[in-house]
C-alpha cells in the first residue's frame, strides 16, 4: 500500500535565508521539520482559507471596507494607494482592543508598519470564501495584482457610479468585492472605536459566504467548514475537528468522516516530530 502520509524537511540553509528575511520582531521559522506541509493540506481540505495567523473574523471586513474607502477617494497610482493601505492598517491598530489576547494585528508593531498586515494574512481567506469578486478578465485579482491595476479599478468606479437601466447601482463593491458586502459601520469611517463584535448582517453575511465553500480538490462537495457554518453545530475553542460530535453529525459527510481521523493521526505525528526535534536541540 502506497503511503498516504509525507513531507520534505527544510535545509538548514534555506531556514537561514528565510529567517534573514523576516523582521526582527517576527517569531522566527516554525516549521524547521516541514511538518507544516501535513497540516497545511488538511487544513485546506477542511477549512479552505483559514490559517493560523488568523485572529478575529472581522478582520475579513475590516480589509474589503479599507480599500474601498481608498478607491472611493479616486486616489491614482497603484504604489500611492499600497503606502496609504498600510497607513489605514496601522491607524486601525489603535481603533481596536488592546487587551491581551484580544487578537489585534499588529498590536507589537506600534509606530511602525506591520509587519503581516491584515489585507495580507485575510487576502487568501477573501478569494476563497467569495469576498473578493473576479475583475473584467473573469479572474479575482491577487493583493499585488490590485495595487498594480489601481488605476484601472479607480476609473472603474467612476465609470460605475451611474446606474444601469433597471436603475441599478453599480458601484466598484459589485464589481472587486461581492455584492452583499456590509457597509462600515459609522465608527469605522471616524476613525473611532471598533471592536470585534459582528453586526447581525455582517454575521449572517460571512455565515453565507462560509456556507459556499468547497473543497479544493472538487467544487461539488462542500468543505467541512460549509457544514459546520450551515449545520447549527455547537463548538467551543475546545472542540476539535475529530470529535465525535462533528464525525457523528448527520451532515457531516463519509468522506469527511474518514479523513478526519487520518487528520488527527498527522497532528500527533506532527505534535511527535517537533517534540523530538525539540529534545535534540535541547541537547546539542
Amino acid at each position: 500500500m502506497e503511503p498516504q502520509l509525507g513531507w520534505a524537511a527544510l535545509s538548514r540553509l534555506a531556514l537561514a535565508r528565510a529567517q534573514k528575511q523576516l523582521s526582527g520582531d517576527s517569531e522566527g521559522v516554525q516549521d524547521e521539520v516541514g511538518v507544516r506541509t501535513l497540516q497545511r493540506e488538511y487544513a485546506d481540505r477542511f477549512f479552505p482559507g483559514t490559517s493560523t495567523a488568523m485572529t478575529r473574523l472581522r478582520y475579513a471586513l475590516f480589509v474589503p471596507w479599507q480599500i474601498s474607502k481608498l478607491l472611493s477617494e479616486q486616489k491614482k497610482g497603484g504604489g500611492l494607494a499600497k503606502l496609504q493601505l498600510k497607513e489605514e492598517e496601522s491607524t486601525l491598530v489603535n481603533q481596536l482592543p488592546h487587551e491581551s489576547g484580544s487578537g489585534t494585528i499588529g498590536l507589537r508593531s506600534q509606530g511602525q508598519y506591520i509587519v503581516r498586515p491584515p489585507s495580507e494574512i485575510y487576502w487568501r481567506a477573501l478569494t476563497v470564501w467569495g469576498i473578493l469578486s473576479s475583475g473584467t478578465n473573469g479572474q479575482i485579482p491577487g493583493r499585488e495584482e490590485l495595487f498594480v491595476n489601481w488605476e484601472h479599478w479607480v476609473s472603474d468606479r467612476k465609470r460605475r457610479s451611474l446606474t444601469d437601466l433597471d436603475g441599478q447601482s453599480l458601484e466598484i463593491s459589485r464589481r472587486l468585492f461581492h455584492p452583499k458586502l456590509p457597509q462600515p459601520p459609522a465608527a469605522f469611517n471616524r476613525n473611532s472605536r471598533l471592536s470585534f463584535d459582528l453586526l447581525s448582517r455582517e454575521r449572517k453575511f460571512l455565515k453565507d459566504r462560509l456556507i459556499e465553500t468547497h473543497r479544493p480538490s472538487d467544487e461539488r462537495q462542500p468543505s467541512l467548514l460549509s457544514i459546520l457554518a450551515g449545520s447549527g453545530i455547537e463548538i467551543s475553542d475546545r472542540t476539535m475537528p475529530w470529535s465525535a460530535k462533528i464525525r457523528s453529525h448527520p451532515d457531516t459527510t463519509d468522506s469527511d468522516r474518514k479523513a478526519l481521523p487520518r487528520a488527527q493521526q498527522a497532528a500527533a505525528i506532527s505534535a511527535v516530530t517537533r517534540a523530538i526535534y525539540l529534545a535534540a536541540v535541547e541537547k546539542i
